[in-house]
């Protein structure tokens, strides 16, 4: 196949974990069990659906080639990479280790939590600092179909539940290590509302202080291009917070420190006192 052949040769470090043998086989299988990435490579159906697979395919070739030598020694992650069910997931877990890489953060995958038998997403060190991030992806929920036409749909917004949310971070909890901050990093797959999610986290904040902060990493593509939109929320009731000085570092990598409203803090203080108390 030779647009196969040109397509790998031009991405070499996708040809190296996704050989032509590895492509040709899933284009075989349905559409219901194809790989996401063997699905993109379809895309040719409009000039819309033809750069959207470009760019898809061109981020990941970068952050492949980033993150070269963190997923070589780490070979469950070229394997989560190959299996369809792991792969939305395993993306997630590269786009936050590459965000964080840029910023100049050292980056281990899959780390051993020392003195535990943990294992975490994500190990950044800058310095004297280290913490450990937990990466979630949360897809997109379908609404109800509103309006249609041949070039365009429009459809209800359909969050998820908020208890479903809170469960998610507080399985990601178990993970984090009791001696170094600790960061929740929530992927969103086509999610562009988020007051929903940081909601959840406004009322999980004190119920777990090993959570240091959460990151919401929002990436997308559109006819304006890509964007890319990365904000952290500290926990205010963190056991260990992340330093002033970090949060500044955050900053020089385009991600957003959200301050929290006063009026907030106050509420889940006085909360919290309530509950104390009966």
């Amino acid at each position: 196949m030779e647009s196969m052949k040109k397509f790998l040769a031009t991405h070499p470090n996708i040809a190296k974990i996704f050989q032509e043998t590895w492509f040709e086989s899933e284009l075989q299988k349905s559409h219901e069990a194809m790989h996401l990435l063997a699905i993109q490579l379809t895309f040719d159906d409009s000039i819309r659906e033809k750069s959207m697979s470009n760019h898809l395919f061109d981020h990941l070739e970068e952050n492949l080639s980033l993150l070269r030598k963190e997923i070589q020694s780490k070979g469950t992650v070229s394997k989560n990479l190959k299996d369809a069910r792991e792969y939305t997931n395993t993306i997630g877990q590269i786009e936050i280790a590459a965000v964080f890489k840029k910023i100049g953060f050292s980056i281990e995958l899959e780390p051993r939590i020392p003195g535990s038998k943990k294992k975490s997403d994500i190990k950044i060190e800058s310095g004297e600092f280290t913490a450990y991030v937990e990466v979630r992806t949360l897809h997109d929920r379908e609404g109800n179909l509103v309006f249609k036409s041949n070039s365009m749909e429009i459809s209800t917004i359909n969050n998820h539940p908020k208890p479903t949310i809170k469960r998610k971070i507080k399985e990601k909890t178990v993970q984090l290590s009791e001696n170094f901050p600790g960061i929740i990093a929530i992927n969103l797959d086509n999610i562009p509302r988020t007051i929903h999610i940081e909601s959840a986290f406004y009322e999980s904040s004190m119920e777990y202080p090993i959570i240091s902060g959460m990151l919401l990493y929002h990436h997308f593509y559109n006819n304006e291009g890509c964007h890319m939109f990365i904000d952290f929320f500290a926990n205010p009731f963190a056991k260990i917070p992340v330093p002033a000085i970090i949060e500044r570092l955050f900053e020089t990598g385009g991600i957003t420190i959200s301050t929290w409203q006063t009026d907030t803090i106050a509420f889940m203080v006085e909360k919290n006192n309530q509950g104390s108390s009966m």
